[in-house]
């Protein structure tokens, strides 16, 4: 007996080890992981560096603050769960993998510290260290790289345009006359344009707008096409055999070289008295500044092989050229001090204003609402309330309330509760309002009409102009009594007068009641301030509404039998929503790229098909496109579209 007890003892001991190691073994140690996709690139270039958090749920992504390093933040990825077996444990594994775009700003070994990921409750996960090798440029003289800014300064609404050029050095002898980059067709190099992405703060046409114009590779049959590739970007290819699948191709832009004059080469000291030695070719982009700030462009990179100058053995010989056109800031300054109107609230472009006020006719003390809305060309959101305090003509004549500020339908409107001070008022004084004309570069001020008014003196009551609604059971003499206690109404029926209690069982269930959503509150609102303040979520939140707006234009486009606007709107809607949902840049966003991302992100694979089909369609539409096959196409779009919107939502990515 005592042999058998200690046996189930021992093997009660022994089940409960391997519970509490399998136990154990689901939840596997927190950590984080940092990964470079290369550890070597030259200095221009940029490197995704990768933060994997495993098992843990921080409370934001990692803030990298690298020195001589910019960082942007591209992203956060799936959630991926994976199980392990061996001989003596399971595992589970969540990983949680933060992306980032880094771009060294100095060349040499460069050191990227461990991110610090926080955690719920104040723990924090220290990731490993990585290190980059920088490369910086070769020094020569057969390729070289400018970045202008025409003008060099500007005040906000006023344009101005970035302009790259490449200074390509010619061919030897009988060659010299020709285009060097005719002889690299088959190997065009390669630029990365950092401006191909939008700009936060600046205003520019669009991206195929900007560059559908410079594509060479529709050059007619029979010609060969040259030029440089950007930013790697590509376009749909289709096969002209009937069961060949369609493939993308990157496209090569024709930046229209020519040999280069002394006007060229002005502000480039290298060249000076040299520009017959090169050709040139060009790539301008116009902006405009929508706010103040500094804004930096470049550094381009150029990369690719190139004929040398020199002849060897009476041929030219190719050679691989990395070099970089150095960045240029461009500075978009606040309006002058001097000179500034006490009206002036920080609006600048061209403005008109109105006002409104009511009622007009009014005593003494009564309140009013006066209106006024600023409409025009410029910067609506950022302009402040008008200070009418400071106004005399209205200050001294009325008591003025802090204004309400809202953009609405284009315009600024500012709304204020004013009170007359005395019945002498007939007008409402203009209101003044200035702005700084960024055409003319001065302050303007304008002012609206005067506003007719009527205000009569405050009605005046008497104690015997004082009654109350009475009773029917109370007796006629109402005449209120004054005593040396106060005033007093002679009632002298009884039944007129009734006791009101209270309820303490509904009382105690209505504070109950209120106490509960006051903590329920006190719960959930830090939680929805950081939702609404997290721009992933802000993001995503406002990816449907975008989208459908977008659909709105296409549908407007095609009742206008607008191809153009037709295509261009379906591609955003469609593109741009999947942008949202992978949290990636939209600019450039490829068909291929689309259904890549659809599927990193968990959609059915035959609707990420689809997608990336149809926008191939819109794409083929621009060069032809029978009606019916039109119609068909208008159809698919907005039907697709919704079951984009749904599967999305669906996987947690919209909101």
């Amino acid at each position: 007996m005592i042999g058998n007890g200690t046996a189930s003892l021992s093997r009660a001991i022994g089940a409960t080890l391997f519970l509490t190691s399998f136990l154990a073994g689901l939840a596997p140690a927190q950590s984080v992981e940092t990964e470079l996709a290369r550890k070597q690139i030259y200095l221009g270039e940029a490197v995704t560096y990768r933060v994997h958090v495993l098992n843990a749920e921080p409370e934001s992504a990692p803030d990298l603050q690298l020195e001589d390093m910019g960082v942007e933040y591209r992203g956060q990825g799936s959630q991926i769960s994976s199980f392990n077996f061996n001989s003596r444990n399971m595992s589970a594994t969540r990983k949680l993998t933060y992306e980032y775009k880094l771009v060294p700003e100095k060349s040499g070994r460069l050191v990227i510290p461990g991110p610090t990921v926080e955690l719920p409750g104040g723990e924090t996960l220290q990731g490993p260290k990585r290190t980059l090798r920088v490369i910086p440029p070769e020094k020569q003289d057969l390729v070289i790289g400018q970045i202008a800014l025409d003008p060099p300064q500007v005040y906000p609404l006023q344009p101005f345009l970035v302009t790259l050029k490449l200074f390509v050095h010619v061919l030897p002898d009988e060659y010299r006359d020709q285009d060097p980059l005719r002889f690299l067709a088959d190997q065009p190099p390669a630029l990365e344009v950092p401006w191909v992405e939008e700009i936060s703060g600046l205003r520019s046409n669009s991206l195929s707008d900007w560059l559908g114009s410079r594509k060479s590779n529709n050059a007619p049959r029979g010609q060969t096409s040259w030029g440089f590739t950007i930013n790697g970007l590509q376009e749909a290819q289709r096969s002209f055999f009937l069961f060949d699948r369609q493939t993308d191709r990157t496209i090569v832009f024709d930046l229209k070289g020519r040999p280069a004059t002394e006007q060229d080469v002005d502000g480039t000291p290298d060249l000076a008295g040299r520009a017959a030695d090169y050709w040139v070719y060009s790539l301008e982009r116009e902006y405009v500044p929508e706010s103040l700030g500094n804004y930096r462009f470049g550094p381009v990179s150029i990369k690719g092989q190139f004929l040398d100058k020199e002849l060897r053995n009476g041929r030219g010989q190719g050679r691989d050229i990395y070099t970089l056109a150095p960045a240029i800031e461009m500075n978009v300054r606040n309006v002058p001090e001097q000179g500034r109107p006490d009206s002036y609230t920080g609006a600048f472009g061209k403005f008109r204003v109105s006002a409104e006020l009511t009622p007009r006719k009014v005593r003494v003390g009564d309140p009013m609402t006066l209106t006024l809305s600023v409409i025009g060309n410029g910067n609506l959101e950022d302009i402040a309330p008008p200070p009418l305090k400071s106004v005399p003509a209205i200050s001294d004549h009325f008591k003025i309330y802090e204004a309400t500020s809202e953009t609405r339908d284009q315009q600024r409107v500012f709304t204020w509760s004013l009170r007359p001070s005395h019945a002498e008022l007939t007008e409402l004084a203009p209101i003044p309002f200035s702005y700084f004309d960024v055409d003319k570069e001065r302050f303007v001020t304008i002012r609206t009409e005067p506003l007719m008014i009527q205000v009569e003196e405050a009605a005046r009551m008497d104690a015997q102009e004082i009654v109350a609604a009475r009773p029917e059971t109370v007796s006629d003499s109402t005449t209120l009594q004054a005593r040396t206690e106060g005033l007093f109404a002679p009632i002298t029926d009884s039944r007129g007068l009734r006791v009101q209690s209270t309820n303490v069982i509904a009382l105690s269930a209505y504070l109950g009641a209120l106490g509960f959503l006051y903590l329920a509150a006190l719960l959930m609102i830090p939680r929805w301030k950081r939702l609404r303040e997290d721009p992933t979520h802000r993001r995503r939140r406002g990816a449907a509404p975008r989208c459908r707006e977008r659909l709105a234009q296409f549908r407007k486009a095609v009742a206008e039998q607008n191809l153009s606007e037709a295509s261009t709107s379906a591609r955003l809607a469609l593109a741009g929503v999947v942008a949202d949902a992978a949290q990636v840049p939209e600019a450039g966003l490829t068909s291929r790229e689309v259904r890549d991302h659809l599927t990193r992100l968990g959609v059915e694979e035959s609707l990420g098909e689809r997608t990336a089909k149809l926008l191939d369609d819109w794409e083929a539409s621009l060069y032809g496109m029978p009606p019916e096959d039109l119609n068909a196409l208008t159809t698919s779009t907005g039907d697709l579209s919704e079951q984009l919107l749904r599967a999305l939502k669906k996987e947690g990515h919209l909101t």
